[in-house]
Protein backbone atom coordinates (compact mmCIF):
# COMPACT_ATOMS: atom_id res chain seq x y z
CA UNK A 1 0.00 0.00 0.00
CA UNK A 2 2.87 2.22 0.86
CA UNK A 3 4.41 1.73 -2.65
CA UNK A 4 1.26 2.69 -4.55
CA UNK A 5 0.86 5.15 -2.12
CA UNK A 6 3.71 6.83 -3.76
CA UNK A 7 2.43 6.19 -7.31
CA UNK A 8 1.30 9.28 -9.32
CA UNK A 9 -1.33 8.56 -11.66
CA UNK A 10 -0.20 4.42 -11.26
CA UNK A 11 3.39 6.11 -12.66
CA UNK A 12 6.81 6.28 -10.17
CA UNK A 13 7.21 10.03 -9.48
CA UNK A 14 10.92 9.97 -11.19
CA UNK A 15 9.59 8.14 -14.12
CA UNK A 16 6.92 10.56 -14.97
CA UNK A 17 9.05 13.45 -13.81
CA UNK A 18 11.99 12.16 -16.40
CA UNK A 19 8.88 11.86 -19.23
CA UNK A 20 7.85 15.30 -18.80
CA UNK A 21 11.21 16.91 -18.65
CA UNK A 22 12.11 15.37 -22.12
CA UNK A 23 8.88 16.18 -23.34
CA UNK A 24 8.72 19.92 -22.54
CA UNK A 25 12.12 20.15 -24.05
CA UNK A 26 10.88 18.62 -27.33
CA UNK A 27 8.15 21.20 -27.37
CA UNK A 28 10.32 24.17 -26.44
CA UNK A 29 13.13 22.96 -28.97
CA UNK A 30 10.23 22.81 -31.76
CA UNK A 31 8.77 26.63 -30.70
CA UNK A 32 12.08 28.28 -30.24
CA UNK A 33 15.15 28.92 -32.85
CA UNK A 34 18.03 28.70 -30.70
CA UNK A 35 20.66 29.03 -33.16
CA UNK A 36 19.02 32.37 -35.11
CA UNK A 37 20.45 34.67 -31.70
CA UNK A 38 22.88 32.00 -30.56
CA UNK A 39 26.69 33.95 -29.95
CA UNK A 40 24.12 37.32 -29.69
CA UNK A 41 24.61 39.69 -26.70
CA UNK A 42 26.00 38.00 -23.60
CA UNK A 43 26.55 34.45 -25.39
CA UNK A 44 29.36 36.07 -27.26
CA UNK A 45 31.66 37.04 -23.89
CA UNK A 46 31.16 34.41 -22.69
CA UNK A 47 32.02 31.72 -25.57
CA UNK A 48 34.68 34.50 -26.11
CA UNK A 49 36.45 34.31 -22.85
CA UNK A 50 35.78 30.89 -22.28
CA UNK A 51 38.46 30.44 -26.03
CA UNK A 52 40.24 32.56 -24.07
CA UNK A 53 40.67 30.05 -21.17
CA UNK A 54 40.89 27.32 -23.45
CA UNK A 55 43.75 28.34 -25.75
CA UNK A 56 45.48 30.60 -23.17
CA UNK A 57 44.79 29.68 -20.02
CA UNK A 58 43.66 33.21 -18.68
CA UNK A 59 40.70 35.13 -18.47
CA UNK A 60 40.46 37.57 -21.14
CA UNK A 61 38.09 39.21 -23.33
CA UNK A 62 40.30 39.86 -26.38
CA UNK A 63 37.30 41.81 -28.10
CA UNK A 64 37.24 44.46 -25.52
CA UNK A 65 39.53 44.17 -22.38
CA UNK A 66 42.75 42.06 -21.96
CA UNK A 67 41.40 40.92 -18.09
CA UNK A 68 37.80 40.65 -17.94
CA UNK A 69 37.14 40.93 -14.04
CA UNK A 70 33.68 39.87 -14.88
CA UNK A 71 32.46 36.98 -12.32
CA UNK A 72 34.27 33.49 -14.57
CA UNK A 73 32.23 30.81 -13.06
CA UNK A 74 30.52 30.51 -16.29
CA UNK A 75 32.93 31.05 -19.09
CA UNK A 76 35.15 28.55 -17.00
CA UNK A 77 32.10 26.15 -17.43
CA UNK A 78 32.28 26.93 -21.25
CA UNK A 79 36.29 26.33 -21.38
CA UNK A 80 35.33 23.12 -19.55
CA UNK A 81 32.95 21.97 -22.20
CA UNK A 82 35.26 23.29 -24.64
CA UNK A 83 38.33 20.92 -23.14
CA UNK A 84 36.17 17.74 -23.21
CA UNK A 85 35.50 18.04 -27.06
CA UNK A 86 32.11 19.28 -27.07
CA UNK A 87 31.39 21.75 -29.80
CA UNK A 88 30.03 25.27 -28.23
CA UNK A 89 26.57 25.15 -30.60
CA UNK A 90 22.87 25.68 -29.37
CA UNK A 91 21.91 22.09 -29.96
CA UNK A 92 24.92 21.32 -27.30
CA UNK A 93 24.68 23.76 -25.18
CA UNK A 94 20.69 22.86 -24.92
CA UNK A 95 21.37 19.18 -23.94
CA UNK A 96 24.09 20.00 -21.42
CA UNK A 97 22.55 22.66 -19.45
CA UNK A 98 19.30 20.61 -19.67
CA UNK A 99 21.14 17.63 -17.84
CA UNK A 100 22.99 19.09 -15.60
CA UNK A 101 19.37 21.12 -14.26
CA UNK A 102 17.67 17.54 -14.21
CA UNK A 103 20.89 16.38 -11.95
CA UNK A 104 19.81 19.17 -9.98
CA UNK A 105 16.21 18.78 -10.09
CA UNK A 106 17.17 15.27 -9.26
CA UNK A 107 19.39 15.98 -6.35
CA UNK A 108 16.69 18.07 -4.40
CA UNK A 109 14.17 15.65 -4.66
CA UNK A 110 16.06 13.06 -2.93
CA UNK A 111 16.81 15.83 -0.07
CA UNK A 112 13.46 16.94 0.35
CA UNK A 113 12.22 13.65 -0.12
CA UNK A 114 13.28 12.14 3.31
CA UNK A 115 11.64 15.13 5.63
CA UNK A 116 8.60 15.59 3.21
CA UNK A 117 7.54 12.86 0.38
CA UNK A 118 4.62 14.19 -0.64
CA UNK A 119 6.39 17.83 -1.23
CA UNK A 120 8.97 16.51 -2.78
CA UNK A 121 7.31 14.76 -5.37
CA UNK A 122 4.48 17.84 -6.14
CA UNK A 123 7.88 20.14 -6.30
CA UNK A 124 9.85 17.67 -8.52
CA UNK A 125 6.90 17.32 -11.22
CA UNK A 126 6.88 21.33 -11.07
CA UNK A 127 10.02 21.78 -12.07
CA UNK A 128 9.98 19.54 -14.67
CA UNK A 129 6.72 20.78 -16.10
CA UNK A 130 8.52 24.14 -15.48
CA UNK A 131 9.16 25.67 -19.51
CA UNK A 132 11.13 28.79 -17.98
CA UNK A 133 14.39 26.94 -17.56
CA UNK A 134 14.13 25.02 -20.94
CA UNK A 135 13.74 27.89 -22.58
CA UNK A 136 17.12 29.49 -21.19
CA UNK A 137 18.45 26.16 -21.77
CA UNK A 138 18.98 27.14 -25.12
CA UNK A 139 21.08 29.74 -24.80
CA UNK A 140 24.80 30.31 -23.30
CA UNK A 141 23.68 32.43 -20.76
CA UNK A 142 24.95 32.82 -17.00
CA UNK A 143 21.06 31.85 -15.81
CA UNK A 144 21.69 28.23 -16.84
CA UNK A 145 24.17 27.91 -14.06
CA UNK A 146 22.19 30.29 -11.19
CA UNK A 147 19.08 28.65 -11.35
CA UNK A 148 20.47 25.09 -10.02
CA UNK A 149 23.01 26.69 -7.63
CA UNK A 150 19.84 28.83 -6.38
CA UNK A 151 18.29 25.99 -6.35
CA UNK A 152 20.14 23.52 -4.57
CA UNK A 153 21.38 26.39 -1.83
CA UNK A 154 17.97 26.91 -0.60
CA UNK A 155 17.25 23.51 -0.25
CA UNK A 156 20.14 22.53 1.82
CA UNK A 157 19.74 25.43 3.69
CA UNK A 158 16.20 24.93 4.48
CA UNK A 159 16.41 20.97 4.89
CA UNK A 160 19.65 20.79 6.82
CA UNK A 161 19.55 23.76 9.14
CA UNK A 162 20.45 21.54 11.79
CA UNK A 163 23.71 19.77 10.39
CA UNK A 164 27.02 21.86 10.32
CA UNK A 165 28.47 20.74 7.13
CA UNK A 166 25.38 20.57 4.90
CA UNK A 167 23.39 23.06 6.54
CA UNK A 168 26.44 25.80 6.50
CA UNK A 169 29.04 24.86 5.01
CA UNK A 170 28.12 23.26 1.67
CA UNK A 171 25.40 26.15 1.33
CA UNK A 172 28.17 28.73 1.84
CA UNK A 173 30.64 27.45 -0.79
CA UNK A 174 27.78 27.28 -3.47
CA UNK A 175 27.02 30.98 -2.62
CA UNK A 176 30.45 32.07 -3.17
CA UNK A 177 29.74 29.82 -6.79
CA UNK A 178 26.70 31.76 -7.48
CA UNK A 179 28.52 35.25 -6.51
CA UNK A 180 31.17 34.03 -9.20
CA UNK A 181 28.62 33.13 -11.78
CA UNK A 182 27.09 36.61 -10.93
CA UNK A 183 28.39 39.24 -9.20
CA UNK A 184 24.70 40.48 -8.15
CA UNK A 185 24.31 37.77 -5.60
CA UNK A 186 27.59 39.10 -3.78
CA UNK A 187 25.75 40.08 -0.46
CA UNK A 188 23.15 37.65 -0.56
CA UNK A 189 25.08 35.68 2.19
CA UNK A 190 24.45 38.62 4.48
CA UNK A 191 20.99 38.39 3.99
CA UNK A 192 20.40 34.52 4.80
CA UNK A 193 23.07 35.35 7.48
CA UNK A 194 20.49 38.04 9.46
CA UNK A 195 17.60 35.41 8.67
CA UNK A 196 20.01 33.08 10.86
CA UNK A 197 20.68 35.43 13.59
CA UNK A 198 17.15 36.13 13.50
CA UNK A 199 15.95 32.48 14.02
CA UNK A 200 18.32 32.60 16.88
CA UNK A 201 20.69 30.08 15.24
CA UNK A 202 24.26 29.10 16.95
CA UNK A 203 26.57 31.59 16.00
CA UNK A 204 29.48 29.28 15.15
CA UNK A 205 27.38 27.97 12.48
CA UNK A 206 27.04 31.84 11.05
CA UNK A 207 30.80 32.20 11.18
CA UNK A 208 31.01 28.43 9.38
CA UNK A 209 28.74 29.94 6.34
CA UNK A 210 30.24 33.19 6.41
CA UNK A 211 33.56 31.68 6.35
CA UNK A 212 32.92 29.07 3.70
CA UNK A 213 31.48 31.54 1.26
CA UNK A 214 34.39 33.94 1.68
CA UNK A 215 36.91 31.28 1.21
CA UNK A 216 34.82 30.78 -1.77
CA UNK A 217 35.51 33.88 -3.71
CA UNK A 218 38.05 35.04 -1.83
CA UNK A 219 40.54 33.69 -4.78
CA UNK A 220 38.78 35.52 -7.81
CA UNK A 221 38.65 38.69 -5.61
CA UNK A 222 42.58 38.72 -4.92
CA UNK A 223 43.07 38.08 -8.06
CA UNK A 224 41.37 40.61 -9.33
CA UNK A 225 42.93 43.17 -6.71
CA UNK A 226 46.16 42.51 -8.31
CA UNK A 227 44.87 44.29 -11.80
CA UNK A 228 43.16 47.87 -12.21
CA UNK A 229 40.32 48.61 -11.39
CA UNK A 230 37.95 51.12 -9.18
CA UNK A 231 34.76 48.66 -8.92
CA UNK A 232 33.33 47.31 -5.72
CA UNK A 233 36.39 45.27 -3.81
CA UNK A 234 37.49 44.20 -7.10
CA UNK A 235 34.64 41.12 -7.84
CA UNK A 236 33.79 42.34 -11.23
CA UNK A 237 34.80 44.81 -13.93
CA UNK A 238 31.41 45.95 -15.81
CA UNK A 239 29.90 49.68 -15.79
CA UNK A 240 29.08 49.69 -12.40
CA UNK A 241 27.91 53.48 -12.29
CA UNK A 242 26.71 54.40 -15.92
CA UNK A 243 24.31 51.34 -15.42
CA UNK A 244 23.47 52.74 -12.39
CA UNK A 245 23.15 56.44 -13.85
CA UNK A 246 20.56 54.47 -16.60
CA UNK A 247 18.77 53.24 -13.68
CA UNK A 248 17.69 56.43 -11.90
CA UNK A 249 15.89 57.85 -15.32
CA UNK A 250 14.83 55.19 -17.52
CA UNK A 251 10.89 53.68 -17.68
CA UNK A 252 10.48 51.99 -20.62
CA UNK A 253 13.54 52.28 -22.75
CA UNK A 254 17.47 53.06 -22.60
CA UNK A 255 17.24 55.54 -25.47
CA UNK A 256 19.03 58.77 -23.79
CA UNK A 257 16.49 60.85 -25.55
CA UNK A 258 14.15 59.79 -22.68
CA UNK A 259 16.33 61.11 -20.53
CA UNK A 260 16.64 64.30 -22.07
CA UNK A 261 12.37 64.51 -22.17
CA UNK A 262 12.53 63.60 -18.58
CA UNK A 263 14.60 66.25 -17.26
CA UNK A 264 17.67 64.15 -16.49
CA UNK A 265 19.84 65.38 -18.77
CA UNK A 266 19.84 69.01 -20.00
CA UNK A 267 19.35 70.16 -23.22
CA UNK A 268 22.73 71.82 -23.99
CA UNK A 269 24.66 68.90 -22.41
CA UNK A 270 22.86 66.04 -24.32
CA UNK A 271 25.63 65.88 -27.11
CA UNK A 272 28.44 65.33 -23.89
CA UNK A 273 26.22 62.98 -22.96
CA UNK A 274 26.12 60.59 -25.98
CA UNK A 275 29.72 61.07 -26.16
CA UNK A 276 30.19 60.10 -22.18
CA UNK A 277 27.73 57.18 -23.37
CA UNK A 278 29.74 55.85 -26.17
CA UNK A 279 32.68 55.26 -23.87
CA UNK A 280 30.97 54.60 -20.90
CA UNK A 281 33.40 51.84 -19.72
CA UNK A 282 36.52 54.78 -19.13
CA UNK A 283 33.82 57.01 -18.22
CA UNK A 284 33.10 56.38 -14.51
CA UNK A 285 33.76 59.01 -12.73
CA UNK A 286 31.76 60.63 -14.62
CA UNK A 287 28.59 58.63 -14.30
CA UNK A 288 29.43 58.33 -10.62
CA UNK A 289 28.91 62.08 -10.43
CA UNK A 290 25.45 62.14 -12.09
CA UNK A 291 23.98 59.41 -10.62
CA UNK A 292 24.86 60.66 -7.12
CA UNK A 293 23.23 64.25 -8.39
CA UNK A 294 20.28 62.54 -9.47
CA UNK A 295 19.80 60.00 -6.51
CA UNK A 296 20.63 63.81 -4.29
CA UNK A 297 18.12 66.67 -5.96
CA UNK A 298 15.63 63.97 -7.79
CA UNK A 299 15.19 61.54 -4.66
CA UNK A 300 11.67 60.82 -5.40
CA UNK A 301 11.62 60.92 -9.37
CA UNK A 302 14.21 58.30 -9.38
CA UNK A 303 12.51 56.08 -6.62
CA UNK A 304 9.43 56.38 -8.73
CA UNK A 305 11.09 55.07 -12.10
CA UNK A 306 12.93 52.06 -9.42
CA UNK A 307 8.70 51.35 -8.67
CA UNK A 308 7.73 51.30 -12.21
CA UNK A 309 10.15 49.00 -13.19
CA UNK A 310 9.64 46.59 -10.87
CA UNK A 311 6.77 44.55 -12.30
CA UNK A 312 8.45 44.50 -15.81
CA UNK A 313 11.38 41.95 -14.30
CA UNK A 314 8.66 39.69 -12.69
CA UNK A 315 5.42 39.62 -15.06
CA UNK A 316 6.10 38.89 -18.55
CA UNK A 317 6.33 36.24 -21.01
CA UNK A 318 10.00 35.45 -20.01
CA UNK A 319 10.95 34.73 -23.99
CA UNK A 320 11.74 38.25 -25.19
CA UNK A 321 15.96 36.83 -25.51
CA UNK A 322 14.35 34.11 -27.60
CA UNK A 323 13.43 33.89 -31.45
CA UNK A 324 10.07 31.88 -31.65
CA UNK A 325 10.35 29.49 -35.19
CA UNK A 326 6.45 31.10 -35.36
CA UNK A 327 5.88 34.10 -37.90
CA UNK A 328 5.74 36.59 -35.74
CA UNK A 329 2.07 38.13 -34.91
CA UNK A 330 0.74 34.72 -36.53
CA UNK A 331 -1.93 32.83 -34.56
CA UNK A 332 0.68 30.33 -32.98
CA UNK A 333 2.93 33.14 -31.80
CA UNK A 334 0.23 34.82 -29.82
CA UNK A 335 -1.14 31.49 -28.38
CA UNK A 336 2.64 30.87 -27.67
CA UNK A 337 3.05 34.00 -26.20
CA UNK A 338 0.03 34.02 -24.08
CA UNK A 339 0.78 30.87 -22.50
CA UNK A 340 3.90 31.62 -21.48
CA UNK A 341 2.69 35.21 -19.91
CA UNK A 342 -0.81 32.96 -18.25
CA UNK A 343 2.01 30.32 -16.86
CA UNK A 344 4.33 33.05 -15.23
CA UNK A 345 1.28 35.17 -13.86
CA UNK A 346 -0.47 32.68 -11.89
CA UNK A 347 3.29 30.77 -10.82
CA UNK A 348 3.58 34.65 -8.82
CA UNK A 349 0.34 35.08 -7.94
CA UNK A 350 -0.31 31.82 -6.64
CA UNK A 351 3.32 32.15 -5.08
CA UNK A 352 2.59 35.43 -3.17
CA UNK A 353 -1.34 34.35 -1.63
CA UNK A 354 0.96 31.34 0.18
CA UNK A 355 3.74 33.34 0.85
CA UNK A 356 1.86 35.86 2.55
CA UNK A 357 -0.22 33.27 4.69
CA UNK A 358 3.03 31.38 5.44
CA UNK A 359 4.79 34.36 6.87
CA UNK A 360 1.41 35.01 9.04
CA UNK A 361 2.00 31.69 10.00
CA UNK A 362 5.35 32.04 11.02
CA UNK A 363 6.62 28.75 8.34
CA UNK A 364 10.83 29.15 8.56
CA UNK A 365 10.14 28.25 4.28
CA UNK A 366 8.25 31.60 3.78
CA UNK A 367 10.94 33.36 5.42
CA UNK A 368 13.79 31.70 3.57
CA UNK A 369 11.79 32.07 0.43
CA UNK A 370 11.66 35.14 0.89
CA UNK A 371 14.70 36.19 1.33
CA UNK A 372 15.61 35.28 -2.10
CA UNK A 373 13.09 36.95 -3.64
CA UNK A 374 13.51 40.20 -1.91
CA UNK A 375 17.17 39.79 -2.11
CA UNK A 376 16.81 39.73 -6.13
CA UNK A 377 13.82 42.39 -6.20
CA UNK A 378 16.43 45.18 -4.29
CA UNK A 379 19.52 44.50 -5.91
CA UNK A 380 18.60 44.47 -9.45
CA UNK A 381 16.11 47.76 -8.34
CA UNK A 382 18.75 50.65 -9.23
CA UNK A 383 19.95 49.09 -12.28
CA UNK A 384 17.65 49.64 -15.74
CA UNK A 385 15.86 46.05 -14.44
CA UNK A 386 13.15 45.62 -17.21
CA UNK A 387 14.28 41.82 -18.59
CA UNK A 388 12.30 38.87 -16.46
CA UNK A 389 15.65 37.31 -17.51
CA UNK A 390 17.38 38.81 -14.12
CA UNK A 391 14.76 36.85 -12.10
CA UNK A 392 14.27 33.75 -13.62
CA UNK A 393 16.93 32.15 -11.09
CA UNK A 394 13.83 32.79 -8.84
CA UNK A 395 10.89 30.75 -10.18
CA UNK A 396 12.98 27.41 -8.33
CA UNK A 397 12.69 28.95 -5.15
CA UNK A 398 8.77 29.78 -5.96
CA UNK A 399 7.90 26.82 -7.16
CA UNK A 400 9.75 24.85 -4.00
CA UNK A 401 7.47 26.80 -1.76
CA UNK A 402 4.28 26.14 -3.44
CA UNK A 403 4.83 22.77 -3.51
CA UNK A 404 5.54 23.07 0.30
CA UNK A 405 2.42 24.97 1.11
CA UNK A 406 0.02 22.95 -1.20
CA UNK A 407 0.84 19.95 1.07
CA UNK A 408 0.35 21.66 4.04
CA UNK A 409 -3.29 23.12 2.87
CA UNK A 410 -4.47 19.72 1.19
CA UNK A 411 -3.43 17.98 4.70
CA UNK A 412 -5.53 20.70 6.70
CA UNK A 413 -7.97 20.26 4.25
CA UNK A 414 -8.29 16.48 4.53
CA UNK A 415 -8.23 17.11 8.44
CA UNK A 416 -11.27 19.38 8.49
CA UNK A 417 -13.20 16.89 6.19
CA UNK A 418 -12.39 13.93 8.39
CA UNK A 419 -13.60 16.66 11.45
CA UNK A 420 -16.88 17.73 9.77
CA UNK A 421 -17.55 13.55 9.29
CA UNK A 422 -16.97 13.08 12.46
CA UNK A 423 -19.69 15.13 13.40
CA UNK A 424 -21.91 14.42 10.62
CA UNK A 425 -22.16 11.55 11.60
Amino acid sequence: MKKQNNLIFGINPLLLGIILFIAVRLLIWAQFDFPALFLTGDDSYYVSVAKSLKNLGTHVWIENDYYSLRAPAYPFFLATLLQLKIQINSLNIYIVQSVILFTIYLVSYFIIKDASPKSSRIFFLLLCLSPFDAVYNGRALAENLLTPLVLLSIVLLLFFHKKKFYGYVLPGIILGLLTLTKDSYLLLPLFIAAFMVFKKTNIKYIALFLIAYSCAIAPWVVRNATLPSDNFIGISKGILWPNLWVGTWMRDDLLLSSALSSGFIEQDQFELFVEKHENKGSEQDFFREHTINNLVNKPLQVLDNWLYRIPKMWIGTRTDLFQMRFEKRSLYWYASKIFFFGTNFVMISLFLAVLVIGIIRKDRAAYLSSIFIIYILLIYMPFYNIETRYSQPAISVMLLYIAISGVFYKDIFKNTKIWLDSKIH
